[in-house]
């Protein structure tokens, strides 16, 4: 059940009967692959691109095996599943903005390690949640990455002159650790903030990563 999505499925090695076997049962989507380990083996690829395509293999696998050994056309195996694509109007991806979220994540998980490990500030963070969209697997169009000539095509402007181009903002929670000498009054808190914050942007623009306050 965890191997549905898989691309690659490894059958037996070259040199035993099994193999023969495996590739009349596959025709010519099987072929001989060497793999890291050193292995020779007979192994069938499909096609697994992005997520949506990789949701597919078992819609793949059946069309491949019925019109090899039952004579059924691949167009008379028809999938049922959830397109989010038509639902919403437009195809926004290629995919369906899966493969934009999960960079997006990744990008939020390097830079959690990076924040807990920050040692010039005040009080150590002791971690880091994400209460944006993307970072909760609900954003239906995560932020793409930034194209200029792609934008360029699609909008027709002129990116030359000096407008920044729109990049989504992805909100984060920080916790840190606890103490008793935080101000009792609003504007010494506010002016604490402010401290915590010109701090952490010198510790991480020290680490050579754009901060703005």
């Amino acid at each position: 059940q965890s191997n549905w999505t898989r691309v690659v499925d490894r059958g037996p090695s070259a040199d035993t009967v099994e193999a023969k076997t495996f590739k009349e049962f596959w025709g010519d989507k099987s072929n001989l692959r060497r793999f890291q380990d050193g292995s020779i083996v007979q192994a069938v690829v499909w096609n697994g691109k992005s997520a949506q395509e990789r949701r597919s293999i078992l819609t793949q696998i059946t069309q491949h095996t019925l019109n090899r050994h039952a004579g059924v056309a691949s167009d008379s195996v028809q999938e049922l599943k959830f397109e989010s694509g038509k639902i919403v109007g437009r195809e926004y991806y290629e995919g369906d903005g899966e493969e934009q979220a999960q960079k997006i994540i990744k990008t939020f998980s390097e830079l959690s390690k990076i924040l807990r490990k920050c040692s010039k500030i005040p009080l150590t963070i002791t971690s880091v949640l994400g209460v944006s969209p993307v970072l909760r697997n609900t954003d239906l169009f995560p932020q793409a990455e930034y194209q200029v000539e792609r934008a360029r095509k699609e909008t027709g402007l002129d990116f030359n002159k000096p407008s920044p181009p729109f990049v989504k903002a992805h909100e984060i929670v920080c916790h840190f650790e606890l103490s008793g000498k935080w101000p009792e009054d609003v504007r010494g808190i506010l002016r604490l903030k402010a401290a915590f914050y010109l701090a952490l942007k010198e510790e991480l623009e020290s680490m050579h990563i754009s901060a703005k306050v």
